[in-house]
């Protein structure tokens, strides 16, 4: 499954339709890579992303920070909460 990359929320959902699809079939185990929510950051080997004060570095990192998952927020109850579910 790809993420939509960075976009955290859309990438719940899709995840919590996966978990779904698999429990759908009968799967009892269903595992999902460490950087698939919000997705990995793949940009800053091709953008040289570590150029010091770089606005164009900056932006997307701040970006990347406002998707990433932080458990204490609640940003997998709704996967927690599918996964329990089914």
């Amino acid at each position: 499954m790809a993420p939509v990359w960075l976009d955290r929320e859309k990438t719940a959902v899709k995840i919590i339709d996966y978990i779904h699809q698999a429990a759908a079939k009968g799967v009892q185990l269903l595992a999902f890579g460490e950087a698939l929510l919000p997705g990995y950051p793949f940009w800053i080997e091709r953008t040289n992303g570590a150029v010091f004060n770089s606005p164009i570095q900056k932006a997307i990192h701040a970006h990347y920070l406002e998707n990433g998952v932080q458990i204490e927020a609640g940003h997998l109850n709704s996967i927690c909460a599918a996964a329990k579910q089914t």
